[in-house]
């Protein structure tokens, strides 16, 4: 098809909450409107299968429903925030664990994370955007292994 109007790997890799927040701000307004007309229809047509069953069964569907949309709300409100928050953390614990080792534990830390990426690297059923970062993530740890290799020579 046409690669200009394909979503992006950028946008694919993003969150659920994300992902449909760029479908949606794709959409026209007129679009928007049936697919929220759409989703009415099909939840007052649920609703109406559910009163022919056992009430107490529709009121826990319900509030799992209920429950479920109110995670998604915060997962995507919390998505932003909790990923920078844990990469700033994933940050300091490398930091403080490559001050706190010596430089031979470092080395053979780096060179099992490399093996391990290689082997994830050979799957051959991971998506290209997973390959790709995959890839990324390799070429930055035999980075490190080179930068270590060569404090220790000093």
């Amino acid at each position: 098809g046409n690669s200009q109007r394909q979503i992006r790997v950028r946008v694919l890799t993003q969150s659920c909450g994300n992902i449909l927040q760029y479908l949606r701000d794709r959409m026209t307004p007129e679009e928007l409107q049936e697919a929220k007309e759409n989703h009415r229809e099909i939840q007052m047509d649920l609703e109406e299968d559910g009163d022919d069953s056992d009430d107490e069964a529709t009121e826990s569907r319900a509030g799992d429903d209920s429950k479920a949309e109110t995670e998604i709300k915060e997962a995507e409100v919390g998505d932003n925030k909790s990923a920078s928050t844990s990469l700033e953390r994933h940050v300091e614990k490398t930091i403080d664990k490559e001050e706190e080792m010596p430089a031979s534990d470092i080395i053979s830390d780096l060179q099992q994370n490399i093996v391990q990426l290689s082997a994830e690297l050979d799957n051959m059923s991971i998506s290209q955007a997973k390959r790709f970062a995959l890839k990324k993530q390799l070429a930055m740890e035999r980075s490190k292994l080179l930068r270590e290799g060569r404090k220790l020579k000093q």
